[in-house]
């Protein structure tokens, strides 16, 4: 009787650690990148979500009418370069939207695995 329940016991284990595992393949891990340019005194960034929860801030350079192409290059490689990293780890762009709102510009970017 000892050996039945051992037996139901590490069946169902087993099962349901199977199940936590096809569970978790139908969750795709997903990075979130949030451009953000402001036309005021506030830093220009990007937040990064990443797959932990984790969030990091990226500088970007601020964007003014005297420096207007030369800044928004060197903004536009600094967001490459970020969207490369993650594609180099398998990630995809899934998603992405933009908008502006007095003056200020916003990039909402997501990538999944």
């Amino acid at each position: 009787m000892k050996r039945l329940s051992l037996i139901t016991l590490l069946t169902l284990m087993m099962t349901m650690v199977g199940l936590q595992g096809s569970a978790q393949s139908n969750n795709p891990e997903s990075v979130v990148l949030r451009v953000c340019e402001f036309s005021i005194n506030v830093k220009s960034q990007i937040l990064v979500v990443e797959p932990d929860g984790q969030v990091n801030k990226l500088l970007l350079k601020k964007v003014t009418s005297s420096n207007y192409e030369e800044t928004m290059m060197d903004n536009a490689l600094v967001l490459q370069k970020e969207i490369n990293k993650w594609r180099r780890q398998g990630f995809e762009i899934s998603g992405m939207t933009s908008s502006m709102e007095s003056g200020n510009r916003y990039k909402l970017i997501i990538l999944t695995k």
